[in-house]
């Protein structure tokens, strides 16, 4: 075996962890270099994501990835979000409304594409307080979709579904050289539709990255918290969350996360039926990949 085939044959294997769990997720994180290969000729970045996003056993999930590429087809692009050490982006869907977080590879803490530039200075400059020395570079995406295979395998319903999805927008940060040549491109196929319409791609190249769902009416664990010091919970309230955390205890232990901070995991506390329908308040607690979020709690 060349070194070329060798090389490819690890990537495949790193990039493609099969979980064998009854009833559970099958299907590749993200496909192999092969795979990716193949796709490289086709000439549409659209239909290129087509065939990459595809999960034909979760049609829902695929309806919301559709409705987003359509958004983004169409000039509904997705936001930056301002917190966070990492480019992160509300993906939305034609009406403006926001239906996922998507966090690109590239554009992780470390990543050469961050349009954050506070931690690549910090690993220039400081190389010795660099992160955790534990944590590979650049497979975050892939640890928060195996998060979300794992919340759902043990039926905890704290993580938002999250998949490794791709994506390309104008709002993502590319290189200057990328633009250009996307530029240069759109240029000459409109000049020349006939002849290179169906050779040239013009689109901006696609980014994979870890694509959760969006969670509405939750607020930040450390602001409820303090709003739950101010005003305790009733006992059976507190009981309620005290599972839901245990939860939240549970997850981080199997997937050996150390960075559980009041800042990436959200609470939700719905009081709005008590009384009229004589109910017990509703708490739900969520993991997410986002740092900030919309919620309903003033």
């Amino acid at each position: 075996m060349s070194c070329d085939e060798r090389s490819s044959a690890e990537e495949d294997q790193w990039h493609s962890p099969t979980l064998h769990m009854d009833g559970a997720e099958n299907r590749p994180l993200l496909e192999g270099a092969s795979s990716r290969r193949r796709l490289r000729t086709i000439s549409s970045s659209s239909a290129e994501a087509t065939l990459m996003n595809y999960y034909p056993e979760d049609p829902d999930f695929s309806s919301i990835v559709r409705a987003a590429e359509a958004a983004i087809e169409n000039g509904v692009n997705p936001q930056i979000i301002s917190q966070g050490s990492s480019g992160s982006y509300f993906v939305k869907k034609m009406s403006g409304e926001i239906v996922a977080v998507f966090k690109p590879r590239n554009e992780e803490p470390y990543a050469i594409m961050n349009p954050k530039w506070t931690k690549w200075l910090q690993k220039k400059c400081c190389p010795c307080c660099f992160g955790r020395g534990c944590l590979l570079s650049n497979v975050g995406y892939l640890s928060e979709a195996g998060a979300s295979i794992v919340d759902s395998h043990f039926e905890l319903g704290i993580v938002p579904k999250t998949r490794v999805v791709w994506l390309s927008a104008e709002t993502f940060h590319y290189s200057a050289l990328e633009r250009a040549e996307s530029k240069t491109k759109r240029q000459l196929v409109n000049h020349f539709p006939e002849k290179l319409g169906k050779r040239l791609n013009p689109d901006l190249p696609l980014k994979v990255g870890s694509f959760q769902l969006f969670v509405n009416s939750y607020a930040a664990a450390s602001l409820m918290l303090r709003k739950f010091e101010e005003n305790p919970l009733p006992d059976t309230v507190n009981e309620q969350f005290q599972k839901e955390f245990e939860k939240l205890v549970v997850l981080d232990y199997i997937i050996r996360n150390t960075d559980r901070g009041t800042d990436n995991w959200l609470i939700k506390y719905d009081i709005a039926d008590v009384g009229a329908l004589n109910e017990v308040p509703n708490l739900m607690i969520a993991i997410v990949t986002q740092r900030t979020a919309k919620t309903g709690v003033s």
